[in-house]
């Protein structure tokens, strides 16, 4: 071997004291006497470094310059030690050293530095030490039976007690409060809880399908984390599967049924969830006693649920063989949160099967898991017997719960209650963009704590803004940057940029998605460019805090991270564009229009981006976009160019200005849109899924760019008398969202049960006045006089649905179906 190298695997195994080494490993290592412990443990490191070292001197320009990494393997093998030594096994064939890579934070390797070479030999250089050393190879053996028969005993338990008030208490710690220091509301935190401001949501009773970009499915089939490829037509089936699924509210959901995951994206309120379980039985001191694992946590030291509850690992232990008792009779529910949370395949893996066996085990105890949608695979889960439940966003009446709950939580003035109440409500009815936001639980929460201390912006850029300066106040980079040199700015133009790389990404905006690689690249040619010294080492540390405290940037599997929430990619994207046409003025207009607009008007995953920076441009500018937009031939793509240039022209504050163009492509959509018909021949039977999505979106859009007491007018008379059954329904929708308060609507939606031609239109009137009126005294029993007595056999069928959804804990409900 190559002196330098043995001098430095030398220079690294002195470095490691024995006793050192000793310490950090575990698992079959404690089986082995103390000398094959020590041996084995430090023949591992030696001929990891080895490999290591052969690989990058292969790959550097200089073999001086190896020296330069001596210090930093060193510091790497004390952190990854454990890791690498746990393939210091009798039948090892294969290493995977994928988590291993993602420990390095030290200088960059070299681009073509190949981890899986090295792996290959460590492999090999193990199955070659082992059987020359027979003694230490049976040794090993041994110790791996042991291990294995360890992990079969895990449910034999010490006896820690169990003190189920202390256990409440701990509980209440633990699950109470409301995590709001990440939003700047640490007034807030000591007097808002949980339990206090919970709303439940209503969930899909299916796991979605998402469309991933080929390199990234690339990636996570060999990373593991997808094993199942499918054929487009059948995602295409199971993307209709999922859409036709039900919608009930998910804590109805959990109610009849044992097994249970919980999918959400990022700020959907997963683990609130869960949190809420576990506090309806500190609270109300009934229910099933719950036994909660943060799969993060459980991950680095896996023990077994039971002997897990036990153990220090939770902070409180209780007597696992009592759990056992509990789970086998029904009277104990585990809830696992976070399984997107272990980032190592295997271990994830490793972690459902033991889900799946205990489901198994204890076949009457409800078992909740929760995940992040992008990466799940449903396949495993499900076969064990598990239903999927996606979480949805809030709809108007949850809003309006939940934001109730917050102001009585958190304000103790009556007046000042009242008028902040007053006012976000206020801001919620007439701004159309705003309630579309407010249906994500973090975001509304965000907007609780805005409307505290100002009146919400009505336009979505301001909004936007203002939300991203919420989170981005509480990133905390002191350790790694100095406050003045990286502050509020910085760091906004920091996520321009990311954006703007991201758009030219994997999947371009429809993804969300960024590689750690290219992350930690862009941003030490950030920190280069404001005159950071270490850049190289302070980047890849912001990558790893970012991760850790899942503010504005999370992980999302397979060594990719995201915008926690799709919403601020999109900001910062129409930002970063904005910034090149206004600031530095290297896009002209005429290239914002034709290699902005014109190559992306049609992608529906860039319509927000375009309509933010028709936003963040000034009114003429925005006006030359709109009339760009118009001028475009749209017939084959269901007039895309018309519905952004409305999306356009909600975003222009002061719409005065543009006057002319606002009139011409209202009086555009009166004319045309509504009538929309494809340049192409399609069967009757088509007729809905081929232009009906377009009419009803053109009315939508005209109800809310234009809305007025002149538009309230017109689509009462469209839903009246318009020949197109489509176009009515539309309209009936938008005047019972839109004007649920005006005095005439309810009245009127009463009469279209009877009175249109349409039993779609009869059906959505029924549906609306259950909905949107649901709390009025008269509509349960204007729905059971419609069951009884209506001659139109949809409306009643209508009715009886309704009632049974809506009211289905109603003491008579379920006897008068009956």
């Amino acid at each position: 071997m190559d002196p330098l190298i043995a001098a430095s695997v030398e220079k690294l195994l002195q470095s490691l004291a024995t006793e050192a080494v000793k310490s950090r490993f575990k698992g079959f290592f404690k089986h082995l006497e103390p000398d094959a412990s020590e041996k084995a443990a430090r023949q591992a490191i030696k001929m990891f470094a080895e490999q290591f070292l052969l690989e990058l001197q292969d790959k550097l320009d200089l073999t001086s310059s190896l020296e330069g990494y001596q210090d930093q393997l060193t510091r790497f093998v004390k952190e990854a030690g454990p890791f690498i030594a746990d393939w210091m096994k009798s039948e090892t064939r294969e290493v995977d050293l994928g988590p291993i890579e993602r420990m390095w934070i030290g200088d960059p390797l070299p681009n073509d530095f190949d981890w899986t070479l090295v792996a290959k030999n460590y492999a090999r250089a193990i199955r070659n030490f082992v059987k020359n050393d027979p003694a230490l190879g049976q040794a090993l053996s041994v110790a791996l039976q042991q291990e294995q028969a360890d992990s079969l005993a895990r449910l034999l338990p010490l006896d820690p007690g169990f003190e189920l008030a202390k256990y409440r208490d701990y509980l209440q710690k633990k699950c109470a409060q409301l995590q709001l220091s990440a939003m700047h509301a640490t007034a807030y935190d000591r007097r808002m809880t949980l339990w206090s401001v919970f709303v439940a949501q209503s969930a899909r009773e299916a796991a979605p399908v998402r469309d991933l970009p080929r390199e990234l499915l690339r990636r996570l089939r060999m990373e593991g984390h997808v094993t199942n490829v499918r054929e487009d037509y059948e995602t295409e089936e199971l993307r209709e599967g999922y859409q036709s699924s039900p919608v009930n509210p998910v804590l109805e959901i959990l109610a009849r049924n044992l097994l249970t995951v919980v999918l959400g994206d990022p700020g959907s309120g997963k683990t609130s969830l869960l949190k809420f379980l576990v506090m309806r039985w500190v609270t109300e001191n009934s229910g099933l006693l719950p036994i909660w694992i943060d799969l993060k946590e459980y991950a680095q030291n896996r023990l077994g649920f039971l002997k897990y509850c036990e153990s220090a690992c939770t902070t409180f232990g209780l007597d696992a063989r009592e759990l056992e008792k509990r789970l086998k009779i029904g009277e104990a529910a585990l809830y696992v949160d976070g399984l997107d949370e272990i980032f190592d395949p295997p271990t994830r893996g490793k972690v459902i099967e033991e889900i799946t066996a205990f489901s198994a085990r204890y076949g009457n105890a409800p078992v909740v898991v929760t995940s992040r949608i992008l990466g799940y695979e449903p396949e495993r889960l499900r076969n064990a017997g598990f239903l999927h439940a996606t979480l949805e966003d809030f709809d108007g009446p949850q809003i309006s719960q939940f934001l109730t709950k917050w102001h009585h939580a958190a304000e103790d003035d009556p007046k000042e209650l009242t008028r902040l109440v007053s006012r976000l409500e206020r801001a919620l009815q007439d701004s159309r963009s705003i309630r579309a936001l407010a249906g994500n639980p973090l975001l509304v929460t965000m907007m609780a704590i805005l409307n505290r201390n100002q009146e919400l912006p009505r336009d979505r850029v301001e909004l936007y803004r203002e939300a991203s300066r919420v989170l981005l106040h509480e990133w905390d980079a002191s350790r790694d940057l100095p406050p003045d040199i990286f502050a509020r700015q910085e760091k906004e133009a920091l996520l321009r940029e990311l954006a703007g790389a991201m758009q030219h990404g994997e999947g371009g905006l429809a993804g969300n998605l960024i590689d750690r690689e290219s992350l930690i690249g862009l941003f030490r040619k950030f920190l280069i460019g404001m005159g950071v010294e270490n850049a190289f080492e302070k980047a890849p540390a912001l990558v790893q805090r970012l991760t850790e405290r899942n503010f504005i940037l999370c992980y999302a599997g397979a060594d990719h991270f995201s915008f926690v929430h799709r919403t601020f990619l999109e900001y910062f994207c129409a930002a970063w564009f904005a910034e090149l046409f206004q600031k530095k003025q290297t896009l002209t207009l005429e290239q914002l229009k034709t290699e902005v607009f014109g190559k992306h008007w049609k992608e529906e995953s860039w319509h927000e981006v375009l309509r933010l920076i028709a936003g963040m441009v000034g009114e003429k500018q925005a006006e030359e976009l709109i009339l760009f937009l118009m001028e475009q031939d749209g017939r084959n793509d269901k007039l895309a160019n018309l519905m952004l240039a409305a999306g356009c022209l909600s975003e222009v504050r002061n719409r005065q200005v543009i006057q002319g163009t606002d009139q011409n492509l209202r009086q555009h959509f009166f004319a045309h849109v509504i009538r929309y018909d494809p340049p192409y021949f399609y069967e009757d039977f088509e007729e809905h899924s081929e232009t009906g999505s377009t009419r009803e979106k053109a009315v939508g859009l005209i109800a809310s760019v234009w809305r007025s007491d002149e538009i309230y007018k017109w689509l009462r008379s469209i839903a009246e008398i318009d020949l197109d059954w489509i176009v009515r329904r539309a309209a009936l929708q938008e005047l019972a969202s839109g004007w649920r308060d005006h005095a005439e609507t309810l009245c009127w939606l009463k009469t279209r049960t009877h009175s249109d031609g349409s039993w779609y239109v009869r059906t959505t009137a029924v549906q609306e006045i259950a909905q949107g009126w649901k709390n009025d005294a008269e509509t349960l029993p204007w729905l059971t006089n419609r069951v009884l007595f209506d001659r139109e056999w949809d409306v009643r069928c209508a009715a009886v649905r309704e009632i049974a959804r809506g009211w289905k804990d109603h003491t008579e409900t379920v006897p008068w179906l009956e």
